[in-house]
């Protein structure tokens, strides 16, 4: 559950980014000045948005069990597919 907790984290902290960022440029376009740095927010939020879907794909392929090991059918459909 903690994962959970920490992927709906991230995505506020996306999202604020994401709002920052369209202030941003909402603010140059009014002054009509060029917007500094915008490409390390924008980094920053691609970076954080793809950590989420990460975690997301990963417990989708690779359920825990008790011991924290990825089942074994799948691993060996994987390796059998990949070695075709």
């Amino acid at each position: 559950m903690s994962r959970l907790n920490d992927i709906r984290e991230t995505l506020k902290y996306v999202e604020h980014q994401r709002q920052a960022l369209m202030n941003t440029l909402y603010e140059a376009k009014k002054e009509k000045k060029d917007p500094k740095f915008i490409v390390h927010t924008a980094a920053d939020i691609l970076s954080s948005s793809r950590e989420c879907y990460d975690y997301c794909a990963s417990d989708i392929l690779f359920p825990r069990r008790g011991g924290g090991y990825p089942r074994t059918s799948f691993l060996l459909t994987t390796i059998t597919i990949s070695d075709i």
